[in-house]
């Protein structure tokens, strides 16, 4: 899927439209939520809980999507155009003498718009298999940590942007973000300690709310129940939906 299928004119909205405000419309109604599982968390995990909502990253002022695609504009690896119509997919990695990125068949802006809606959904739970807010958030947030410590004179948006990268969990998206440091840097960037667990709900091959379905299949069926006229914000949203919340196909 490339932003050559979608409709002439019908480009993302990026200066009309905040997306992540779309992705958290009618979170109740798309079915119950559960909560997180009851029970005294740990110290370790309590305190990121704390910092995470002190830190302001669930609030308005965090727009992940955006935030991605302009890293990987500022990296020159691709326009933020052609990311925000999902026209960008560096999902998987192999060597061939050096690192080469391809797709892994879910354009890297909807598996940051999953995570993105994970994380503004403090309730957002499909516990005991499915991903939850408490356990993902908590792994964003060791991967903002390293990100900072090893990149301290950018921002907290490439901060942010990186450790979503990260939190998506497998070995391309964690090379990849390590590529992208490199590039906005210019010198060799480890993430070899960064948090990963979060790939057993966010990977394309697995499946996010446990309903028998990955999310790569997921997204195959948002594009093919939304159509060839589908816009980017169109897709984003029925893949959300599909992949997060059990929303059933058409």
């Amino acid at each position: 899927m490339t932003s050559a299928t979608r409709r002439a004119g019908a480009g993302f909205p990026f200066h009309t439209i905040s997306f992540a405000a779309v992705l958290c419309l009618g979170l109740a109604a798309a079915g119950q939520l559960l909560m997180p599982p009851s029970g005294d968390l740990n110290a370790r995990r309590a305190e990121k809980e704390k910092a995470f909502q002190e830190s302001q990253i669930m609030n308005a002022e965090m727009h992940l999507l955006f935030e991605v695609a302009d890293l990987v504009a500022m990296a020159g690896e691709a326009t933020r155009a052609d990311f925000l119509n999902l026209a960008h997919d560096r999902g998987e990695m192999r060597f061939s003498g050096s690192r080469e990125y391809y797709g892994n068949g879910i354009p890297d802006a909807a598996e940051i718009a999953l995570l993105e809606m994970v994380l503004k959904a403090p309730t957002y739970s499909r516990a005991p298999s499915g991903g939850s807010h408490h356990f993902i958030s908590g792994y964003f947030m060791e991967n903002l940590a390293l990100a900072a410590e090893k990149l301290p004179d950018f921002n907290v948006r490439v901060h942010r942007s990186l450790a979503a990268l990260m939190t998506l969990g497998k070995p391309g998206h964690g090379a990849y973000a390590e590529h992208l440091a490199w590039r906005i840097s210019g010198r060799k960037v480890s993430f070899d300690k960064y948090q990963n667990m979060a790939s057993d709900w966010l990977g394309a091959n697995h499946d996010l709310e446990k309903d028998g379905q990955s999310n790569r299949e997921e997204w195959n069926a948002a594009v093919a129940e939304s159509g060839p006229d589908a816009t980017p914000l169109e897709l984003l949203e029925r893949y959300v939906r599909l992949a997060a919340r059990e929303e059933k196909h058409r």
